[in-house]
């Protein structure tokens, strides 16, 4: 039971993020354009260069199988200026030995039109020779004049020339298997082996850097990032370069080919039409890629201008704490540029050395190693530190951070004091683009790093920490509709004013993409209030009293009947304040200073009313008619409940 809820769960749970993913992508016309588009172009590059590949692949098996027929002296060879060198040492240490290849007059002139003629057929069948034939050489070796069969595909799908009879394929063969073993022509037939080697690594690299592009736009969708979304711009900036790049190295490296093979060592074109599709792949790539990248500034663009009045229009937020938070979005995009190009260039240089032609000639290769892979271990909780760190402000993570971006930064420095690493980098354009691109973004990313630093307590942790407890309970965010300095490309103008506030929400015509609540209340100006907050400023008491009716004219009742009977009990001549000439104490203005206030209760308990006794003993004065009469000019009083104050601008009469 505990095992089927607890699968249940997790059903429930998987269903979640898939709803969620999808609510994302789907979240507006341009989220959904993002997506697909930046699917399609991965589809469409990845599919190209496995092409590429698999092109560079059979290039590299089918000289390889040439070679093996040849007894070659292994070295390294160098290609400088058009003059092709191999050496057995790295060039310029003590005791390298290189020897000038020559690449002319290898075979008979009398022989290089036929074996031009015969050459891409002898390539077609080298390349794509089938299994069953690589086991039945030997046997049909022994059977002289036995027609070779053919593979069953063909890597380049070309027609036998029809001006080559018979006796000229077997004299094209003869004369390939005379120019493959003249020294000269092994020699060059090494150094296009060893740069086609270099051209598989750089497929590798480029297929997977296609799956990295893919992921950091999905998750600057899922996760609405602005250093997801500029990694992934500023990443098809840089593919659409490497791919212009390969188009022009690949017509340089075809250049070299014929000069130093078909015109030079070899006499004979071994490649056939292999040339033509390797150009046709990789126009086709940077084709793709350049249109990819019009489309994904485009959407960018447009992505941008939400996610950014997102990320600072959000009430709550002040000028100093969106000024840091850019900065920590700049560092976040640099360091998501740096994740993939700080891997990449220690796996390339790690495959170099440890295969090819350099391997033999590497003194001390595992010290070389270890450097790099301390460097890929140190790469991962360098990246997960400085995501964290500078988000919630750690001081020790940010220490440990710092420490790593260190080690980082002198490893790849001190790379440079080998000879083999300087060997590798000036010799391979393509790593040398990979490794500049990887050291300046480390060092970039650690000094955005210190910069963050430098303002932490700030008030950006509690920011971020409210703004994440908010987006947690689906709270709705209320955004500033323009602010000068914050930059925001949104422009809303709100008025105080009644009417403008009237005129404008009684109208369905929004500017705004936030809606504004419609006012639920009257908005008719207020009557002005008087000082006291009984009474208006006519001077006329307001009655303030939550008694129904019939409990009021009880109280009515119950008053006029104690007055009655006062009146019964003293006679005319009961005491009366009004007549008598007793001031109420006055209270001082709300206004008045302290000392002020003290001196005015002060006076105001000096007037004290006179003695009861020489009212009462007194006969000058006439006899009060009736319990109501005051004096004259004085308002009459008005019936206040027991308990509430009266109106300290006038003077009732007491009675």
């Amino acid at each position: 039971m505990i095992s089927q809820a607890r699968q249940l769960w997790k059903e429930a749970l998987w269903w979640t993020r898939i709803k969620l993913i999808y609510e994302r992508i789907t979240l507006t016309r341009y989220t959904n354009l993002y997506f697909f588009f930046a699917l399609f172009n991965c589809v469409a590059l990845v599919i190209l260069q496995g092409v590429a590949f698999a092109d560079n692949s059979a290039a590299v098996r089918g000289i390889g199988d040439l070679l093996s027929e040849v007894n070659v002296t292994k070295g390294l060879p160098i290609l400088s200026h058009g003059v092709l060198r191999l050496c057995d040492n790295l060039p310029g240490q003590p005791g390298t030995t290189c020897a000038i290849v020559q690449t002319s007059n290898a075979v008979g002139s009398d022989s290089s039109l036929t074996a031009r003629a015969g050459g891409e057929e002898l390539w077609n069948r080298i390349v794509k020779k089938s299994p069953d034939e690589e086991d039945g050489d030997e046997d049909e070796d022994d059977a002289a004049g036995q027609k070779n069969s053919k593979g069953n595909g063909d890597l380049v799908n070309i027609a036998r020339p029809a001006t080559t009879s018979e006796a000229d394929t077997v004299n094209v063969e003869n004369i390939a298997s005379v120019a493959i073993q003249d020294v000269s022509c092994a020699q060059t037939m090494l150094w296009l082996e060893d740069v086609l080697k270099n051209e598989k690594r750089e497929d590798v690299v480029t297929l997977l850097y296609n799956f990295w592009l893919f992921s950091l736009a999905l998750v600057t969708i899922l996760n609405e990032s602005l250093p997801h979304l500029g990694a992934s711009l500023a990443g098809h900036v840089l593919a659409t370069g490497w791919a212009a790049f390969r188009v022009s190295s690949s017509e340089k490296m075809r250049r070299n080919y014929e000069n130093l093979v078909v015109n030079g060592a070899c006499h004979i074109n071994f490649m056939g039409e292999w040339w033509e599709h390797r150009r046709g792949h990789t126009i086709s790539i940077l084709v793709v890629s350049s249109v990819a990248l019009f489309m994904m500034a485009y959407l960018s663009f447009m992505l941008f201008k939400v996610y950014a009045f997102q990320s600072f229009g959000r009430v709550g937020a002040s000028d100093r704490v969106n000024r840091i938070y850019k900065i920590v979005l700049v560092f976040s995009a640099f360091l998501q540029l740096t994740a993939f190009f700080a891997l990449a260039s220690p796996a390339m240089w790690l495959d170099r050395i440890c295969s090819g032609l350099i391997h033999d000639v590497v003194h001390h290769n595992m010290l070389y190693v270890a450097a790099f892979i301390v460097s890929l271990l140190l790469l991962l909780p360098w990246l997960v530190l400085g995501w964290v760190c500078v988000r919630k402000e750690g001081r020790k993570r940010f220490l440990i951070f710092s420490a790593i971006s260190v080690v980082l930064v002198g490893l790849s420095s001190m790379m440079f004091a080998s000879a083999l690493y300087r060997f590798i980098f000036n010799s391979w354009p393509f790593f040398t683009t990979i490794t500049v691109t990887a050291y300046v973004l480390t060092v970039a990313t650690a000094l955005l790093g210190v910069w963050c630093r430098l303002n932490f307590g700030k008030g950006l942790k509690h920011f971020l920490q409210v703004s994440d407890a908010l987006d947690g309970v689906d709270f709705t965010p209320v955004y500033f509709s323009k602010d000068a300095e914050k930059g925001n490309t949104f422009n809303v103008t709100l008025n105080d004013s009644p009417r403008y506030l009237d005129e404008k929400y009684s109208t369905d015509s929004m500017t705004s993409p936030v809606q504004q609540p419609e006012l639920t209340y009257n908005t008719v100006p207020r009557a002005p209030r008087g000082q006291s907050v009984y009474s208006t400023a006519s001077g006329m008491p307001v009655k303030l009293s939550s008694t129904p009716s019939l409990f009021q004219e009880r109280d009515r009742a119950a008053s006029r009947a104690a007055s009655a009977r006062r009146t019964k009990a003293f006679g005319g001549n009961h005491l009366n304040l009004g007549r008598d000439g007793y001031t109420q104490p006055q209270m001082p203005p709300r206004s008045a200073t302290p000392s002020i206030r003290t001196k005015a209760s002060r006076r105001s308990r000096n007037l004290t009313a006179p003695s009861p006794r020489s009212s009462l003993g007194s006969t000058s004065a006439p006899p009060d008619p009736s319990p109501t009469q005051t004096r004259a000019g004085t308002p009459p009083a008005m019936p206040t409940r027991p308990g509430l104050p009266a109106n300290p601008r006038i003077r009732p009469a007491y009675i």
